[in-house]
């Protein structure tokens, strides 16, 4: 667009020198500047949003996998007598002394437990 009213100002004042030819002139420099800084910040921003979206795709995945051992450990709890857990390092102990019923433990994979295992 603004490459359109370059050539009709070139075309309109052919030959002429002016200070109103100038400052068109000037007056179009800017907003081409104005409108490159645009295109720039929309680009930057448009990236940014595809990373954000690839990120929650992410952290999406990572609940989903999340899911499943938080049930079992939901379970897990409700079947232990009276026994309250802080944290997921408690219920490794507690599964490694044994005091969860066995059909419990076998179905839960420690690796599993691990691999979730957060250190904030």
């Amino acid at each position: 667009m603004l490459e359109q009213l370059e050539k009709d100002i070139d075309d309109i004042t052919k030959g002429a020198r002016s200070r109103e030819v100038a400052n068109v002139r000037a007056k179009l420099a800017k907003l081409k500047r104005q409108q490159s800084v645009i295109e720039t910040e929309t680009l930057q921003k448009t990236e940014a949003r595809v990373e954000d979206v690839k990120n929650w795709h992410v952290f999406q995945n990572s609940v989903q996998q999340l899911v499943p051992v938080i049930r079992r450990l939901e379970e897990m709890s409700e079947s232990v007598e009276s026994t309250k857990f802080a944290s997921t390092s408690d219920i490794l102990k507690c599964l490694q002394e044994n005091k969860v019923r066995k059909k419990h433990y076998e179905n839960l994979k420690m690796d599993e437990i691990e691999k979730f295992t957060w250190v904030g």
